[in-house]
């Protein structure tokens, strides 16, 4: 006996499936993780085919349909269509022992919306939220943003008709010889709110790309998303003269449609399929073609299938570790389709180990560089110096160039812009891109509260706060390889200043100087504004409540953080600035912000230190003045291993708006166009940035 839960999910950006299999008490669960991403499919966060034996068979995944159906030892059973269906079956010895959203089983309807706490939650946003778990993703939300939408009974009317969600529960239609077994109102319902809620079916969840290109037509996600799958699953297939054609379903090359095709079908690992397989039962699917397999979604002749290694299959020419502890490399033989490998190991500064369900080579240290206020940089080693330069120069990049290395360069510029209203964007290759934007799971540019992040897959990280402050973060393996403005990374401070010609220096002006790359109309190296007040201006901003004493103030907001990052040169740094522009708080606002996030990385707790008057957020948001630095991220020229090639050039930076009165543009989608008005790109034309992206 089995006990079904099924789940209809609204999915906004991605859908995933975390499967967490707990052996014993006292040993760490082990996590499978799911998630759709086209083909091939991402166990764990890897790319993987299907199907997979885990665990010595312990848990199996399979291909059902346009489906995958996860199957245990303990005769747990789970199908998800990769968009927004999720069905769980558990054995009957699970009654009553089970908690979640899908209740506990135990007979009773009544009390299946109790929360973690046993209290039974007033509505499905507070049982929702109570069993949220934690998850790295900055795409999630427990409710709707802003008033959820409702579905008049009139509106909902609409839907009902048989052209649309109505067909579900037609009582001569394609499935009325499931009502009998499975009564469709629940679908009926949760299909007309989904059309309803989503301004009908174009609008509905088909805004979510389908994996296979599937038409984005009503009949389409009645029949698909909203129909019972356990109809076929209980041998009542549904009747043959279906009112969907069969261009319903946009499938691959090499397959066909079919409403009612194997559960089993041939792929490259049929060796990894269930024994017990269901031949009587059928699905809706694209079956491939005589002499071809299903592969990675797409339908190949059996001669081009991978190699088979210990249950999993991999793609022709696809690395892999052959071990679990990475001193073995494996790559798929295309010429002999099997597995050879060698010896192999982690590089310097890695370790062999688990992260997020992945087994890989991982850093175990990492670098930090930053240049923030107007002023100021930190390198990699903690040597900190002022310099004031306005043209474009390297802040970091790859000088030792190895294989095992990817090369890349970060670029910054430094301007000013008193009283301009700015707007923050993002180019790819001199284009303007709107946020998040993507390329090749390689390059990944997207929006973190008010930060602008840049990561690419070996591990660089750039974050920009569209302001002033810029931080690279480089793994373990770089240290001793780089040069810039953030100095080489060896751990010794003596040498940060180390000039393009391989001397060191003590003048920031003449290390600046030589790592600039591109000149800019009016910039210049040398330090021309200085400071005659400097000392007044200390004793005016150590005290002053709503200015740079307030880093240090003993009963101050950041008091619980001073015993772990000490407060002294992050004031002087503040005071620095400010005597240098002592009309703009905003210069201040930066480098107290600075403070605040370094303290909040150690771990602390701050207070609340922003007010209405006082770098408030809205000002910070509307309005940048005083410093603005440009950052572009980039492949260098050089032969070897590159970054980029033909990955694009990422560069952000601002656009001045000095005659208008409106918000500045603020950045969603992931696409990418030219913008007229490029050339208004403070403090970077567009000129300087075409000749940046051809190296």
């Amino acid at each position: 006996m089995f006990l079904l839960c099924f789940c209809f999910l609204c999915v906004i950006f991605f859908f995933f499936l975390n499967l967490r299999l707990t052996t014993h008490k006292k040993t760490p669960p082990n996590s499978t993780r799911l998630a759709s991403d086209l083909f091939p499919r991402q166990v764990n966060n890897q790319y993987s085919r299907l199907p997979i034996s885990l665990a010595q068979g312990k848990l199996q995944l399979q291909q059902k349909g346009r489906s995958v159906l996860i199957k245990t030892d303990f005769l747990l059973k789970v199908l998800y269509d990769w968009d927004d269906h999720l069905v769980v079956k558990i054995p009957s010895v699970l009654a009553n022992k089970v908690c979640g959203m899908c209740g506990n089983s135990n007979g009773n309807p009544q009390d299946d919306v109790l929360l973690p706490n046993g209290d039974t939650a007033q509505n499905t946003e507070d049982l929702g939220w109570g069993w949220k778990v934690l998850d790295e993703s900055s795409a999630c939300f427990d409710s709707c943003i802003g008033e959820c939408k409702r579905c008049p009974r009139d509106e909902a009317k609409k839907y009902k008709v048989e052209a649309l969600c109505g067909l579900l529960s037609q009582s001569s239609g394609p499935f009325q010889r499931c009502h009998a077994v499975i009564n469709p109102k629940n679908y009926l319902d949760n299909c007309v709110y989904d059309l309803c809620v989503n301004d009908g079916p174009m609008k509905s969840v088909w805004a979510t790309e389908s994996p296979q290109g599937a038409t984005k037509s009503p009949r389409r996600y009645s029949y698909h998303s909203a129909s019972p799958p356990y109809c076929r699953g209980a041998t009542h297939p549904l009747q043959t003269r279906c009112p969907i054609p069969s261009t319903a379903m946009s499938c691959p090359e090499n397959s066909n449609y079919t409403s009612c095709g194997s559960t089993c079908p041939a792929t490259c690992n049929n060796a990894a399929m269930p024994a017990d397989c269901g031949a009587s039962t059928c699905v809706e699917t694209c079956e491939c073609q005589e002499g071809f397999v299903l592969d990675a979604g797409k339908c190949i002749p059996q001669a081009e299938c991978g190699c088979v290694f210990e249950g999993r299959l991999y793609g022709l020419g696809e690395e892999f570790w052959g071990d679990n502890t990475c001193t073995k490399r494996c790559v798929c033989d295309a010429a002999t389709r099997t597995a050879v490998c060698r010896k192999a190991s982690c590089r310097a500064r890695e370790e062999c180990r688990v992260e997020q369900g992945i087994q890989d080579c991982y850093p175990t240290s990492y670098g930090n560089c930053t240049a923030y206020g107007t002023t100021h940089y930190k390198d990699f080693d903690g040597g900190r110096f002022i310099f004031q330069g306005t043209c474009v120069y390297q802040f970091t990049g790859l000088c030792k160039k190895t294989q095992d290395l990817v090369d890349f360069q970060v670029l910054v510029q430094n301007g000013r812009h008193n009283n301009q209203l700015l707007s923050s964007i993002a180019l790819v290759n001199s284009q303007l891109a709107n946020l998040p934007y993507h390329h090749k799971r390689k390059i990944s540019v997207y929006r973190s509260a008010q930060d602008a992040v840049v990561e690419t897959d070996f591990g660089l990280t750039v974050t920009y706060d569209w302001q002033s402050q810029v931080t690279v973060v480089v793994p373990g393996t770089y240290a001793d390889a780089l040069c810039g403005l953030c100095g080489n990374y060896n751990g010794d401070v003596s040498d940060d200043m180390m000039m393009k010609d391989g001397q060191t220096t003590l003048n920031p002006d003449a290390l600046g100087q030589s790592w600039k790359v591109a000149d800019v109309p009016g910039c210049m190296e040398l330090s021309k504004e200085q400071c005659p007040t400097l000392l007044e201006a200390t004793k005016q901003q150590e005290v002053a409540e709503k200015g740079c004493g307030l880093i240090s103030k003993v009963d101050g907001p950041f008091s619980a953080c001073h015993a772990l990052v000490d407060p002294f040169k992050y004031v002087q740094s503040c005071v620095h600035d400010f005597c240098l522009f002592p009309d703009q708080q905003a210069v201040v606002c930066q480098q107290i912000s600075h403070y605040a996030a370094i303290c909040q990385a150690a771990g602390v707790t701050i207070g609340n230190w922003r007010t209405d008057d006082f770098c408030s957020k809205l000002g910070q948001l509307k309005h940048f003045f005083a410093s603005q630095r440009v950052v572009s991220i980039k492949g260098s020229p050089s032969p070897g291993k590159n970054l980029y090639g033909d990955e694009p050039e990422v560069s952000l930076g601002v656009l001045s708006h000095p005659k208008s009165g409106s918000d500045p543009l603020l950045l969603s989608t992931a696409n990418a166009h030219p913008h007229p008005a490029i050339n208004d790109l403070i403090p970077i034309n567009t000129k300087l940035l075409a000749k940046m992206s051809q190296g």
